[in-house]
């Protein structure tokens, strides 16, 4: 069974210096504090941990001005 991995909830183009690699170590910190263990692999977390996920992103400093592509969860 193939899980539903093709929605697109926020993206964020052409980040500049080094705010997408900080931005995924916040959010694994977040997750890790969290006690919340990947599904699948590293990177595939259950769909309850999304609302975490986007108040860590929609409010990271450096990406709050910006334009946001996709839907608002």
């Amino acid at each position: 069974m193939r899980g539903r991995l093709d929605d697109v909830v926020r993206l964020y183009a052409g980040l500049p210096g080094d705010v997408a690699p900080e931005l995924e170590r916040t959010i694994l910190a977040a997750l890790r504090d969290a006690r919340e263990e990947p599904v699948r692999g590293h990177e595939y977390f259950p769909a309850r941990v999304l609302p975490l996920v986007l108040d860590l992103v929609d409010n990271h400093p450096a990406l709050r001005d910006r334009q946001v592509t996709g839907h608002h969860a």
